[in-house]
């Protein structure tokens, strides 16, 4: 019995920590998701769905074949999307839209960085950027692309203002 109390604990504590607490406000809205499945791995402290997954909260939407949620000591350490391609889409406070796919999609909580493996795009407006490996660190703002971990040339595609 308390095994699985401790499991049940564990899968609700990956599900309140999917996102930053910056957006969990208590005014936020909900995390949901939806999939064919979903696997808790207790030692690995990691909560995996697969099958056709959909997660939305507000404006966000993530879709991928999985999505594994892992925590470290309580707290949220990293989400793992992956797909053909994984894909999110949200809309900024200004009402820009921001879309991004990658055949793999991480969010290391800790370190705020977000990374787009394998064929990744990064849209924001009509702007876009295009490269195998694309990291934004979320709390500095800084954007890195291609280099000694990508095996393909940065595209870079830039609308002029209207």
């Amino acid at each position: 019995m308390f095994r699985e109390i401790s499991r049940l604990r564990l899968l609700l504590l990956s599900l309140s920590l999917l996102l930053p607490a910056a957006v969990q406000a208590a005014s936020a809205p909900p995390v949901k998701i939806s999939a064919d499945s979903l696997e808790l791995d207790q030692k690995a402290q990691s909560t995996t769905y697969s099958g056709n997954v959909l997660l939305t909260q507000g404006e966000m939407k993530l879709t991928a074949e999985s999505l594994t949620v892992f925590v470290t000591d309580g707290k949220l350490g990293s989400i793992e999307a992956r797909g053909n391609p994984a894909r999110f889409d949200t809309r900024l406070d200004d009402g820009t839209n921001v879309s991004g796919e990658a055949g793999k999609i991480r969010f290391d909580s800790s370190a705020g960085l977000l990374t787009l493996i394998g064929n990744g795009k990064l849209t924001q407006g009509r702007n876009r950027i295009e490269n195998d490996y694309i990291e934004y660190d979320l709390n500095r703002g800084n954007l890195k692309a291609g280099g000694s971990k990508a095996k393909k040339r940065v595209e870079v595609i830039f609308q002029p203002a209207e």
